[in-house]
């Protein structure tokens, strides 16, 4: 057992490309390419070709190749591949430019106030592997107390649904993106 959880310790530690910085500290590329990143002070966009860094942002969403959110200088807009950046002290210009430039998702807006990947997080993939065994280890409690009151429980449902969450969490992981 004690091998089991030293080979868990390393592979833990040997996926995560940030565990040298804090542990609420992350980097991912965005859709377009680039770097985002929160290194304690605050999320910043760099773009490696020009390099140039935005800083300040507190919340967005990609679309269409851009970025779209708030920062605390106002509302932007960013072009991801030509690294324009648009910025509006004004929401009602911001939210004018939107509708103008059809950058306003009409199905389903993804805000973002950190980082957006779950399993691209190797403490976020150990809190859910811990999640799944604990929820295996109650779904073994309950199919014992069904078992003593004769009552049957398919444990087939179980994984059914473990691999349904999942999928949507690597679907979710994979597409950042609003529609």
């Amino acid at each position: 057992m004690n091998k089991l959880l030293l080979v868990m310790l390393i592979i833990f530690i040997s996926m995560s490309r940030t565990y040298a910085q804090g542990i609420g500290d992350w980097d991912a590329k965005t859709p377009g390419g680039n770097t985002m990143l929160d290194p304690g002070s605050g999320t910043v966009l760099k773009f490696s070709n020009p390099y140039s860094e935005i800083k300040g942002i507190n919340k967005w969403y990609f679309f269409r190749g851009h970025i779209i959110g708030r920062s605390y200088n106002g509302f932007f807009v960013i072009n991801e591949h030509s690294h324009v950046n648009l910025l509006f002290h004004s929401e009602s210009l911001w939210n004018e430019y939107l509708v103008g430039k059809n950058l306003k998702p009409t199905l389903w807006v993804r805000w973002y106030q950190d980082d957006w990947r779950f399993l691209g997080n190797a403490f976020m993939v150990f809190v859910f592997a811990i999640a799944v065994i604990i929820c295996f280890a109650l779904y073994l409690m309950v199919r014992w107390v069904l078992s003593k009151l004769n009552i049957s429980l398919s444990m087939r449902r179980y994984w059914i649904m473990a691999l349904l969450v999942t999928i949507v969490m690597l679907l979710l992981d994979a597409f950042p993106q609003s529609i």
